[in-house]
């Protein structure tokens, strides 16, 4: 009986922490502001978000550079992503689409759910991160926790070469910093624009001042999004999007009997971001690397299939993987000889005959450097 008891408060527990995670989009910012409020949890987060935004700012003008505006539209974005890895107990730049509390598999995909596509508001990097952190659940005094938490996210990101260097990218104009507390864990998401509009918050520049944290009579109840002149050369998530149809259209045409299969997606897609993450071309993934998965190509397969119980679970032991790599600058940029490219790498450098495989798994990712585009693909085959 108290076996049963205990299970029932905990069910209870999850069901409160996860309780307050709600999507939101544009039009939700008047809400989601006026929720803060009324919950001391929220307020830490939104606080500690205006706190990093000082720090960030004070750091790139010790580096002669400009400071970046705060972005509201970002902030939302930030935080939906943080659920999303929260929920799954996951840290990743992507999401897998059909899975809870899924907008969009890569930041710009996530942008376009929260804009509804309305507007020109292009993201330029994403930081994440996970730390243990003491419980936040008792707070005394929310401005100093704010202020520790934050300086303890930027150092973080300051150790690491990769993210230091988006926090100092010059190419920024404004950004979204975003925080998840959930027990003793920390999640953090930093969105990056090459834009500076949307939804400006009056009170940003001096956040440690403000009792309220939000200044309602500055915050329209539904304000439209604004739309700039500038125009995007090429949209990152349009090229993935569209290699993700052509190249699929042409392995079914080599082999109309072929099936796509969700779990080797999902497994290709892992595999994808750790290639990014370790920038390497490997089949194989070692444990302790940023974004490890599963070693060998049919342990990922097993454990996108099965989870946890993966080990007890049938083996895949006939998995074929092939990686690729195409580099390009924007101005050569044309989806038809990309395809080409990356067929060549997956497919001919291999020695493949689709028509020995009955099943299979496609991940592909475009990446925007300051040499150009990077484009990553995964395929798994399946006989």
């Amino acid at each position: 009986m108290r076996v049963i008891l205990f299970l029932i408060l905990v069910t209870l527990r999850l069901n409160d922490v996860f309780a307050q995670y709600t999507l939101a989009k544009a039009y939700d910012l008047p809400k989601v502001l006026k929720n803060i409020e009324s919950n001391t949890i929220l307020k830490l987060e939104r606080q500690t978000a205006l706190e990093f935004h000082k720090l960030i700012n004070q750091y790139r003008k010790q580096n002669k550079l400009d400071t970046i505006a705060w972005n509201d539209i970002l902030w939302l974005t930030a935080q939906n992503h943080n659920y999303y890895m929260v929920t799954k107990d996951v840290l990743a730049h992507e999401e897998i689409k059909g899975e809870k509390y899924f907008t969009g598999i890569d930041p710009g995909d996530r942008v376009d759910f929260v804009t509804e596509k309305k507007g020109n508001l292009r993201w330029s990097g994403e930081n994440c991160l996970m730390r243990w952190g003491t419980s936040y659940r008792e707070v005394t005094d929310l401005t100093q926790t704010a202020k520790d938490l934050a300086f303890a996210c930027i150092e973080q990101w300051k150790k690491s070469p990769g993210h230091n260097a988006n926090m100092l990218g010059v190419s920024h104009k404004s950004h979204g910093f975003a925080v998840i507390l959930k027990d003793n864990l920390v999640y953090a998401t930093d969105l990056f624009s090459y834009d500076d509009s949307y939804f400006p918050i009056n009170n940003i520049e001096n956040p440690g001042n403000s009792n309220s944290i939000i200044d309602n009579n500055v915050v329209p109840k539904k304000q439209p999004i604004v739309v700039d002149s500038h125009i995007e050369k090429i949209s990152i998530s349009k090229i993935t999007k569209d290699l993700k149809k052509k190249l699929p259209e042409r392995i079914f045409n080599e082999n109309k009997k072929i099936t796509l299969i969700k779990p080797f997606e999902n497994a290709a897609q892992y595999h994808l971001s750790y290639l990014q993450a370790n920038n390497t071309l490997s089949s194989s993934e070692v444990k302790g690397n940023k974004l490890f998965y599963g070693t060998t190509p049919s342990k990922r397969v097993g454990k996108a299939s099965y989870g946890f119980w993966h080990f007890l679970k049938p083996k895949f032991n006939s998995i074929v993987e092939s990686v690729a790599l195409v580099e390009i600058s924007e101005d050569e940029y044309n989806v038809d000889e990309v395809v080409e490219q990356l067929w060549e790498q997956l497919i001919t450098d291999n020695a493949l005959s689709l028509s020995d495989f009955s099943s299979f798994g496609l991940a592909v990712k475009t990446k925007k450097t300051k040499e150009g585009l990077k484009i990553y693909a995964v395929l798994l085959l399946n006989p």
